[in-house]
């Protein structure tokens, strides 16, 4: 196995990694009746148009649910 075979499946799994936590994200995890999971809901003042694209970008994983 070759170096640069290992790096491809070191980006692979941890693309399914971040995909599976994602999922999960999604889905919602926790405890029924629990609320920690729309904690951002409200907290977010800022309007959807002010977000810089990077910024949504890097932060999609949280807040995407929420700037739909």
């Amino acid at each position: 196995m070759t170096v640069e075979m290992v790096i491809q499946t070191l980006h692979r799994n941890t693309e399914l990694a971040i995909e599976s936590i994602r999922a999960l994200l999604r889905e919602g995890i926790g405890r029924k009746g629990c609320t920690c999971g729309e904690a951002l809901q409200d907290a977010l003042i800022t309007q959807k148009e002010a977000i810089p694209p990077t910024t949504r970008e890097r932060l999609a994983l949280f807040l995407d649910r929420y700037l739909e």
